[in-house]
Formats: C-alpha cells, sequence, structure tokens
C-alpha cells in the first residue's frame, strides 16, 4: 500500500502543479474563496490537524489569475513563497507550498530564495543580510543559463517577511499587492 500512495503522488508531482494527498479527502483541499476589496481572491488550505497551512491569494490578471502561494509547516518550523500565473482560482491546493519551476523563496533556519526545476534545486542564496538579496536580473539569468520557463522574479522576500512577521492571514491584508506577484 505505502508503495501505491508513493506512486501516486510521485505521478501527481511530476504531472505540475499542486499534488493531492492521497490520504487527505477532496473536501479537505477545496479553498473557500474569499473576495477581498481590491477584487483579489483570498483562502487558506489546512493539513488535518494543522501541521501545514497554506494561504493563496489570487488577483484577476489577463486571461487568467496571478497568485501568490505562502505555506507554513509547524513540523519543519518553515515558511515558503511562491507565485504562479494560474488559468481559473484553483479548485483544489495542497497544503504544502512546493517550489517546482522558477523562483521561491523561504526560510528553514536561516532565508533562503532558490531557483528550481521540477522540484531539484538549480541555485540557492542563502541570505545572511539584506544586501544579499538576488536582483531580479540574476534569477533572469540563472533560469536562461538553465532554459528553465516558469515563475521569475518576484517580491518574494517582501512577501515572506511579511507573513512570517504576522502570520498567513497578512497576505490578505493591503501589506501585499498584486505588483508584488510580479
Amino acid at each position: 500500500m505505502r508503495w501505491v500512495i508513493a506512486a501516486v503522488v510521485l505521478l501527481a508531482l511530476t504531472a505540475g502543479g499542486d499534488p493531492i494527498d492521497p490520504v487527505l479527502g477532496d473536501s479537505d483541499l477545496r479553498p473557500q474563496w474569499r473576495k477581498l476589496d481590491d477584487g483579489s481572491r483570498f483562502a487558506v488550505v489546512s493539513s488535518p490537524g494543522g501541521d501545514n497551512l497554506v494561504a493563496i491569494r489570487c488577483w484577476l490578471d489577463g486571461g487568467g489569475y496571478r497568485c501568490l502561494k505562502a505555506g507554513r509547516s509547524a513540523s519543519l518550523e518553515s515558511v515558503t513563497v511562491t507565485s504562479a500565473w494560474e488559468r481559473s482560482l484553483p479548485q483544489m491546493v495542497s497544503p504544502v507550498v512546493h517550489a517546482f519551476n522558477g523562483y521561491s523563496c523561504g526560510i528553514e533556519g536561516d532565508l533562503y530564495e532558490r531557483v528550481s526545476r521540477d522540484g531539484y534545486v538549480l541555485a540557492t542564496n542563502q541570505l545572511e543580510a539584506e544586501e544579499a538579496r538576488w536582483a531580479g536580473d540574476d534569477v533572469k539569468t540563472i533560469m536562461t543559463e538553465n532554459e528553465l520557463t516558469g515563475w521569475s522574479y518576484f517580491d518574494c522576500l517582501d512577501v515572506l517577511l511579511s507573513v512570517r512577521a504576522e502570520s498567513l492571514e497578512a497576505l490578505s491584508t493591503a501589506v501585499v499587492s498584486k505588483d508584488m506577484a510580479g
């Protein structure tokens, strides 16, 4: 049975998007979207027991939505932030934020920025000081050199520091704007 579950998770990971946890029921992964004053949508999804919590905020952007996801793992004491463009509001959201393709940032003891492809880290910038941040051109160069398409640079660290200082609910406030999503 473990091999079946592992195969389903692996298949979901390689298919792109958020993997669906086979242990959770579909209803546990469906966001309850709340419309905010600026017209964006916001939702929170939690794993059973609340060990993993993900907040997602999406703004209408052309023919789809520009979304920010911020996830907190109590067991790993980590926070991860990603950005994505979605054709429609996600109907299912994994209670764990994964950075499969493109730029992301997070905190696992120390702050970091990353560029990943298919879940594998291509480059990491461990941040010890504010001035050590990558510039947008740095991320673009890493992605171009590695022939990577996916979400490029956005104000990831500003979003991360906002949700870390407050809570994931900070993603739904005026502290975070559509411009920060890239």
